[in-house]
């Protein structure tokens, strides 16, 4: 009887892996995968983060150019001279008992401009230790320099820097959009529908001055943002940065004695106009700023 032929050995190294080195290879395979991921979403982290932080550093220098442009071309308003002598005019026991009369025609402008003064040292006085909203006299004209407080959204006041300026700080826009009324020439009064504010007439547009504000507004997507809005003659707002978490306006009066700066503040003639202004912002990708801007400032029509 011939012998059995043994069977082959079949040996699995020899056709493949075996079950537990491909559960293995998987493994290794799965953390070093997982590390280039970590590594690359790192890496996508901070470029993000560096590009919002260039971003914020261009803004600012956009903010820092844009407010000391405004700030170096401010226009103050001019001083009410008294009215000028006429021969033909009663001696002045004669005006003095025509004023007892209850004539007020006769009475001097300079006596108007006395009450201005008195409107505007009132203003000054109360902005100094302010912590609300102003108290303007609807009566006269508004003053060239308010520093004061709006409510930007519900129980939130946040400063507003109102200005009048030789030239915009910023391009002005094309399209023109509602702005509020200030009483401040007709730039801000409304057009068709009231959808679109009417353009004042060449002969009652202020040529040598532009008049608007650096204030604080609310964005659902880009949160709290400091904007340019044109007031007289009207215009869309420009936005200068966006994410803010702070800002905040101080002014050096003219007279240089005061130990706090003030963060309310009115001036309508030039002397009475600060000497220098501080801003202070934050934003919420922690860039920040602490300007101080020297003044320039004329009187309107010099």
């Amino acid at each position: 009887m011939p012998a059995a032929r043994p069977r082959p050995c079949l040996s699995s190294r020899g056709h493949g892996f075996s079950l537990i080195e491909l559960l293995v290879a998987t493994a290794l395979s799965g953390i070093v995968l997982a590390g280039a991921f970590g590594v690359l979403t790192v890496v996508l982290n901070a470029s993000r983060v560096y590009a919002d932080q260039y971003d914020d550093r261009v803004n600012l220098r956009v903010t820092q150019l844009t407010v000391r442009k405004a700030l170096e071309s401010m226009v103050a308003g001019v001083p009410l001279e008294s009215a000028p002598v006429d021969p033909a005019a009663p001696p002045d026991g004669d005006a003095e008992e025509e004023e007892e009369q209850g004539d007020d025609e006769t009475a001097p402008i300079e006596s108007e401009g006395e009450a201005l003064s008195d409107v505007v040292a009132g203003i000054n006085a109360a902005a100094a230790g302010a912590s609300g909203v102003q108290a303007i006299d609807p009566n006269a004209e508004p003053d060239y320099f308010q520093l004061y407080y709006e409510e930007v959204t519900e129980g939130l006041f946040v400063q507003r820097l109102e200005i009048a300026v030789r030239e915009p700080p910023v391009p002005a826009p094309t399209r023109r959009a509602p702005v509020e009324s200030t009483g401040f020439g007709d730039g801000g009064g409304l057009g068709l529908l009231g959808l679109f504010p009417s353009a004042p007439a060449a002969s009652e547009r202020p040529a040598d001055l532009v008049r608007g504000a650096f204030r604080a507004r609310f964005d659902d997507q880009e949160g709290y943002q400091l904007v340019w809005q044109p007031i007289a003659p009207g215009g869309e707002p420009t936005v200068l940065l966006s994410g803010v978490v702070r800002l905040e306006w101080q002014v050096l009066p003219s007279d240089l004695e005061v130990t706090e700066w003030p963060t309310a503040y009115a001036a309508y003639l030039r002397q009475d106009f600060p000497f220098a202004v501080r801003l202070i912002v934050e934003t919420e990708r922690g860039a920040s700023a602490d300007w101080v801007f020297q003044t320039n400032v004329i009187t309107r029509g010099t």
